[in-house]
């Protein structure tokens, strides 16, 4: 009996689920780099770019509020607008480029009925990235807010995400390297599913 009164008690404060979604992002840039008297390479934002994620979350509820770690693999695109001038020569290029990280959100909240509210820490490691000449850096860290929505075992957020620092170490231009300040953005929408607790059986 105590062991079945643990187990409810835990099951009433503890969710565990899948999750997946999709995001919009930007990388906000707008960097002008001086070569010399006669050249110069430019880098500005482009616009939003779509991407993905997927993984799993754990909620932790006690009185009304909330603690919802979660684990995300996410795959993100972005672009920038290119542009240098050498020796009167002006190239346009859009550079665009994907980068696949790890999530790792840690969000508070409260719980009005069915509707949530969501603010807290993300740290992010880079497995991959296609950015041309940029160096990233490896761990970088933002913080997302927004709210959820929860019916039946059906979870759904919508969240903006926002950078708490630089994200790259540098850009190599032409042998050259220069201080580079991008910072990334999205905002994402996901949908998950409650795998615990399960569903209360009736008594017969």
């Amino acid at each position: 009996m105590a062991l079945l009164g643990w187990t409810t008690s835990f099951a009433q404060i503890f969710e565990f689920g899948m999750r997946g979604g999709v995001n919009a992002t930007d990388v906000r840039v707008n960097e002008i780099f001086t070569l010399n008297f006669d050249s110069i390479v430019s880098y500005a934002s482009e616009g939003n770019r779509g991407g993905f994620h997927i993984g799993a979350y754990t909620r932790f509820k006690l009185l009304g509020l909330q603690l919802q770690p979660e684990l995300l693999l996410t795959r993100i695109n972005g672009a920038f607008d290119y542009q240098e001038i050498i020796q009167g020569q002006t190239t346009n290029l859009v550079q665009e480029y994907t980068a696949t990280r790890i999530d790792v959100p840690i969000l508070a909240g409260m719980q009005l009925g069915p509707v949530r509210g969501l603010l807290g820490p993300v740290a992010s490691l880079t497995l991959s990235s296609t950015m041309p000449n940029v160096d990233r850096e490896n761990w970088y860290y933002g913080f997302q807010a927004g709210v959820g929505l929860d019916l039946w075992r059906l979870t759904m957020d919508l969240r903006y995400e926002g950078s708490l620092m630089n994200v790259t170490k540098g850009v190599n231009i032409y042998g050259r390297q220069f201080d580079f300040d991008a910072r990334v953005s999205q905002v994402i929408f996901a949908v998950g599913y409650r795998i615990l607790p399960g569903s209360k059986k009736s008594k017969k």
